[in-house]
C-alpha cells in the first residue's frame, strides 16, 4: 500500500514538473543524434578501459653490462635531477637506488609512465606510478616513488644487511627482499656504476 502511494505521488510530481511543460515528449532528431553518439562514446571508452594495455616491448636478454655508456649516461642524468634529495637522506644507499632507477627506467620509460598516469585520470585505476614504479591507488611523483622505495631499503638494510657481509653481497641481498627474487640487471649496473666511482 505505501509503495502504491509513493508511486501515485511520483507519477503526479513528474507530470507537473516534466511532462505539463513541455509540447512533445519524445526527442527530437537532434536529440537522437546526440544520444546515438553520446552512446558510441560511451561504448568505445568501457572497450578501450577494458580490452587496451598499452605496454612497450621489453627486451628481458638486455645485458648492461655490454652497455655501459647507457648505464653512466643515466646513472649521470638521474644524480643531476635527484642527487641532492638522495645523497642529503641516504648516502649509503644512493648506488643501489640509482641502479634500480635506471633498471625501472628502462623497463617503464617516462612517456610511458605519462600514458599510465592519463589512463588513471580517465579509469581511476590501481596502477604502478613513479619512476620506481610503486603500484599505488592514487598517482605520486618520480621524488615520492624514490623516496618510498629508500624508506623500504633502509628498513631491509637496518634488519637484514647492515654490518654483516661485503658490499656486493649486501647489494645482492637488498635487491632480493626488495623485489622477492633475485635481479641480476640490477646488481651488473651497480658494478658498473661503482667502478665509474673509483
Amino acid at each position: 500500500m505505501k509503495k502504491y502511494f509513493i508511486t501515485l505521488g511520483s507519477s503526479y510530481l513528474v507530470n507537473i514538473l516534466i511532462i505539463n511543460r513541455v509540447d512533445n515528449i519524445f526527442p527530437s532528431m537532434e536529440n537522437v543524434k546526440l544520444l546515438v553518439w553520446l552512446f558510441i562514446i560511451g561504448y568505445v571508452f568501457v572497450y578501450i578501459k577494458n580490452n587496451i594495455d598499452i605496454k612497450l616491448p621489453v627486451n628481458n636478454n638486455i645485458s648492461f653490462s655490454e652497455d655501459r655508456e647507457y648505464v653512466v649516461m643515466q646513472y649521470a642524468k638521474f644524480k643531476s635531477k635527484y642527487g641532492t634529495f638522495i645523497s642529503s637522506k641516504y648516502n649509503y644507499l644512493s648506488q643501489v637506488i640509482y641502479s634500480m632507477m635506471i633498471y625501472e627506467n628502462y623497463n617503464r620509460p617516462e612517456l610511458m609512465r605519462r600514458i599510465d598516469l592519463l589512463k588513471y585520470r580517465l579509469f581511476r585505476e590501481e596502477n604502478k606510478f613513479g619512476i620506481m614504479q610503486i603500484e599505488k591507488k592514487e598517482p605520486i611523483s618520480d621524488i615520492e616513488s624514490i623516496e618510498f622505495v629508500l624508506k623500504k631499503l633502509e628498513k631491509i638494510y637496518s634488519t637484514n644487511v647492515k654490518e654483516k657481509m661485503g658490499e656486493v653481497d649486501s647489494v645482492k641481498i637488498l635487491i632480493k627482499k626488495y623485489y622477492k627474487k633475485e635481479i641480476r640487471e640490477i646488481i651488473s649496473i651497480y658494478n658498473i656504476i661503482n667502478e665509474f666511482n673509483k
